[in-house]
């Protein structure tokens, strides 16, 4: 397990992006290193993206979305929305 890999999803537009997020295992925290995510592909060719990803265990999360990162001593957190509600109207937007 060389890397994390996120799948974003768009529904309105029918595209997904994939943020591959490498594991450091060192034994002092160096800064966090993204890689890719910034192409997005047509939602049809997920499938396919995914497999020509390395194998990997697969734990599905669903989330509204990703605040970032947290350092702790042992590495960095990914912080997600995992619940979200409509609280308030702006103008005339949703």
């Amino acid at each position: 397990r060389n890397s994390v890999f996120v799948f974003g999803i768009d529904k309105v537009n029918q595209q997904f992006s994939c943020l591959r997020i490498p594991r450091a295992v060192q034994s002092e925290p160096s800064p966090l290193e993204l890689d890719e995510g910034e192409q997005c592909y047509p939602l049809d060719q997920m499938p396919d993206h995914r497999r020509q990803l390395p194998p990997v265990e697969e734990v599905a999360l669903k989330a509204s979305g990703l605040v970032g990162f947290i350092r702790f001593t042992s590495g960095f957190y990914l912080i997600l929305i995992k619940k979200h509600k409509k609280v308030g109207r702006i103008g005339h937007h949703n």
